[in-house]
């Protein structure tokens, strides 16, 4: 079969392109690329900050700026949900690559809303985002998985999300405290650590209400069911690739930037 991919520009390079227009076009093709090949999730946007400057992973997040962050990430969203879910993640301040599964992020609330959680926040309301990935840190001593002000009171309550929240790989950390909080799925399905059949003894058990378990299983339900009965409207537009070569090339481009200032 086919095992050819696009390659786009990265996150960093998309956010240097100041152009929200454009974010959508090309993460549209990356939104009916992943559909093309029979996957439904697309995990990104990463709308962590380059707080960190040994950080590893800072091509794949958008900018310092929470703001710069929050523009570029409602502008790939809408781009990728026109086809498959997007996965908004690393929800919250997993900024640093040292002790990255296992730092405490101490953090006060003014902080974290008006920089670090505010790219997430527009990703909810603008967005609609489909899914948030937790990250492996604490936040002010509590693993993300585990927190339920961050995972219901914030996401939930406060920004209405409507959507499913999924561990980072292998970053779940409990059975019965990360179910309360409000985390959905574990990852990696595959091989689970504390969900799974963890769950249903559990219910058995008694130490979680199966009423909650129906109630963490509708969301995730209701995306798979959603893709599944419609039809995707660009479904082919990968496989022109004079067309899609000409869209890369324009972002690639539209990236190199010089900035100055000006009667300042």
């Amino acid at each position: 079969g086919d095992c050819g991919a696009v390659l786009a520009p990265c996150e960093v390079a998309m956010a240097a392109t100041f152009d929200e227009a454009l974010i959508e076009e090309v993460t549209s093709l990356l939104g009916s690329e992943t559909r093309r090949r029979g996957i439904h999730v697309l995990l990104g946007p990463c709308l962590n900050l380059q707080r960190w400057p040994l950080c590893g992973r800072h091509f794949e997040c958008f900018s310092e700026d929470p703001f710069l962050a929050g523009r570029m990430g409602v502008a790939w969203i809408r781009g990728v949900q026109r086809h498959v879910a997007a996965c908004a993640k690393h929800f919250v301040c997993n900024d640093q690559e040292d002790y990255r599964h296992t730092l405490n992020s101490v953090v006060d609330q003014q902080t974290l809303h008006e920089v670090y959680m505010a790219p997430f926040e527009a990703a909810v309301r603008e967005a609609d985002v489909d899914s948030i990935m937790c990250g492996y840190n604490r936040l002010n001593g509590t693993y993300c998985a585990e927190n339920e002000w961050a995972l219901q009171k914030v996401l939930r309550e406060a920004w209405g999300f409507k959507g499913w929240i999924l561990s980072d790989w292998f970053g779940n950390q409990s059975t019965v405290a990360s179910l309360q909080a409000g985390l959905n799925v574990e990852m990696p399905g595959v091989e689970p650590r504390h969900f799974g059949g963890y769950l249903l003894d559990a219910v058995r058990s008694g130490s979680i209400d199966e009423v909650l378990v129906d109630e963490r299983c509708r969301p995730v339900l209701r995306t798979m069911l959603r893709l599944k009965s419609t039809p995707d409207p660009g479904a082919d537009a990968s496989l022109h690739p004079e067309a899609t070569g000409e869209l890369l090339r324009r972002a690639a481009a539209s990236a190199c930037v010089l900035l100055k200032n000006q009667n300042d």
